[in-house]
This record gives C-alpha cells, structure tokens and sequence, in this order.
C-alpha cells in the first residue's frame, strides 16, 4: 500500500521548483507519513485513515495559501507598477510642453527616444510612489502584516539603490542628452545635468560664491536634494507600515492627502519659491524637508493610534 502524499508529491515536483518542494511540500507531507506509520504500527487502523483523510486537507490547505501568496505579490507588483505610471506620465508630458516652443520651431520630432531621455527624471518622484501604493494595498490584511514586512523592506532597500543609480548618473545623463536634441547644439551642464561627483566638486568649490550665483537654490541644497531622495523608498516603507495603525476606512484618506502633499513638495514650487524657505533654515534643512513630512506623518498615525488604544476600555 502507498504512503499517504507520495502520488501527490510525484505530482507536485512537476509543478512547483526544488526550493518549494523542500521547503513547503516535503516537510508537510513528511509529518502525515511519519503520523501515520506510528498509527498503523500501534494497529489504530481507523485513526491511520482518519490521517489520511486529513493530511490530503492539510495538503490542500498548504497549496492554496502557496497559490494566494504568488498571486498577491504579482498584483501588488501590477498595482504599484499602475500607480507609478500614472504619475509618471504627466511628469513626462510637463517637460515636454515647456519645451513646445522649441520643439516646433526647429521640426524636432517628438519621438519614443526623446520621452525615453525624460523617463529617469520622472522615476524618481513616481517610482516611490508607486512602490508606496503596492506596499500599502499589500498591507491591507492584518494577517499578511508581519508576513509581508520584510518583503517590502527588501524592495524598498532595492528601490533606493535603483534611485542612488539613478540620480546619480542616469538622470543628469539623460537631461543632459533632452537638452542637446530640444536646443539642436552643445550646451553646457547644468545643476540637474551634473553626476554626483561633479555636483560634490561644486560644492566643494563653489563656497560663499553660492550667494553671488545667479541660480535660486544653492549646489548644497541640490546634493542633499538628491541624497534625500534616494531615501525616500525606505521612508515610504516605514510609512506603510504606520497605515497599518490607523483605522482601516481612514487608510487609503491619509495615504492619500500625504502622497499629495510629498509630490507637491517636488512638483508645485518652483526653486524661486523654495528658496524662500532658506531666510530660515539652511540648504540642508530645506532639501530634507519633504522626508521630515512623512517622518512626522508615520509618527502622528502611530501616536494617534496608540492612544485611541490605551483610551479604549
């Protein structure tokens, strides 16, 4: 007579890889085979099928928790995929309309390799986003919480290495090229068309002569700018996870408003108006003020939460 689980595990190697089986499959049909020796041994025929019975439901179980668990993280990666596209794409088109002048006086031709030069630029504010809309529909249950944390801290951890990348090289690279095709000549480097060594040597350089330069906001801010920015994946996850404390139909509201209120920072002032800000604080202070936002923000939605919890009889 066959053991319990060996026809569905000659099945499942066809199936599922060898890490799965190893660490998901065999263990659980090792633990039926095992209590049901020990039951046949003893002569408790009834308790061996009554085993049986119910390692093929534990079986079960295992696998379409396994099939729930794929799936969630292929339609979060389809949502959060969604959210930073739909930001993406007006991050692209303003680029271009402020552009338009020149586009149609020279006949360029708005082709897939001129919005391609603007795409690094934009993943920058939309990817964290986006990543950040993934995080919080996948912290919806309470149950996949904990399950699911070190997950999206990973992810996050990843997104701000991609981000580093990014806006260290790729970006100004990228900028730099969109400004050669627009103009149709050689232009010199601007700010946001430097790499990061060129910005720090800048900065390095630049001195006092920072209050005689004719930009808004100094090299200074723009470094830190970029460095807070390359954090700000990590921060979105921390944020996440305070969602998780605040009541579930307020979730998506507050989600909401401080997403806003994050892509306002970077998309509705312009430097002029930013570099106000500096009468008060320094360029550092400033170029981190947005992550200070959602810092206070998880904070405020912990401690809210917290004491809606300790107030509750």
């Amino acid at each position: 007579m066959t053991r319990p689980g060996d026809q569905f595990r000659s099945m499942a190697r066809r199936l599922y890889g060898p890490r799965t089986m190893e660490h998901l499959i065999d263990p659980v049909i090792a633990d039926i085979q095992r209590d049901h020796a020990e039951a046949i041994d003893a002569g408790r025929l009834w308790r061996g099928r009554w085993i049986r019975f119910s390692g093929w439901w534990c079986i079960l179980k295992v696998v379409c928790l396994y099939a729930l668990t794929a799936w969630a993280i292929g339609r979060t990666a389809l949502i959060a995929s969604t959210g930073t596209a739909l930001v993406t794409v007006p991050l692209v088109l303003a680029p271009l309309v402020k552009a338009a002048a020149f586009i149609q006086a020279d006949g360029i031709e708005v082709s897939g390799q001129l919005v391609t030069y603007l795409l690094p630029q934009a993943l920058v504010i939309s990817l964290p986003i986006g990543f950040t809309v993934g995080a919080i529909w996948n912290l919806r249950s309470a149950v996949a919480t904990w399950r699911i944390r070190p997950l999206i801290l990973a992810t996050a951890c990843l997104c701000s290495i991609v981000t580093f990348l990014n806006v260290g090289w790729i970006a100004p690279a990228a900028n730099q090229e969109f400004r050669m095709v627009v103009s149709g000549y050689s232009v010199d480097r601007g700010t946001n068309e430097l790499t990061f060594s060129q910005l720090r040597q800048k900065v390095n350089e630049s001195g006092a002569a920072d209050e005689k330069s004719q930009e808004p906001l100094p090299a200074l801010f723009w470094y830190h700018d970029r460095l807070a920015l390359c954090a700000v994946p990590i921060l979105m996850a921390g944020f996440s996870f305070a969602l998780t404390a605040s009541r579930r139909r307020f979730r998506w509201l507050n989600a909401a408003l401080a997403l806003s209120a994050y892509l306002s920072c970077y998309v509705l002032f312009p430097p002029e108006q930013v570099a106000v800000l500096l009468r008060w604080l320094s360029p550092i202070a400033v170029a981190w003020l947005p992550n200070t936002f959602l810092i206070i923000a998880a904070a405020s939605m912990v401690t809210f939460r917290a004491q809606a919890s300790s107030a509750t009889p």
